[in-house]
């Protein structure tokens, strides 16, 4: 299962896995973001939370891999990963690599660092901006 939301304001991408993640469901996220995608402007960050995943269908991994270069090619600024085990970041860190090359990317074991990093990474944007 999935859940996408956009947070304009902010110009944030959320998006978060549990339970079993398959093709279907993959897909359906990957459409569903092309749907929403003039919802945010370059420079957006992506918060993705895989805390909840309890299993990754090896065949979803090649329409998430739509979802990583859909993020690139609209502008992608930053992705934050909440993934507790270090064990289960290994195949995302990979693909990231192809699919985000130059984009920071950046794991959290829980949502509660992912979003002082969010709050921290804007405070310092305000910082420069002023």
């Amino acid at each position: 299962m999935y859940l996408l939301q956009i947070d304009q304001l902010h110009n944030r991408l959320y998006v978060r896995l549990a339970g079993i993640f398959d093709e279907r469901q993959s897909e359906k996220l990957a459409a569903d973001l092309m749907l929403r995608m003039n919802e945010l402007k370059d420079g957006f960050h992506v918060l993705c939370d895989l805390s909840g995943l309890e299993s990754f269908d090896r065949a979803a991994r090649k329409h998430y891999k739509n979802f990583m270069d859909i993020c690139r090619t609209n502008g992608v600024r930053k992705v934050i990963r909440v993934i507790p085990d270090e064990h289960e970041n290994f195949g995302l860190a990979i693909m990231s690599c192809f699919h985000y090359r130059d984009i920071p990317v950046i794991s959290c074991n829980n949502f509660t660092e992912a979003l002082q990093h969010l709050h921290l990474n804007r405070t310092i944007e305000q910082i420069k901006s002023d």
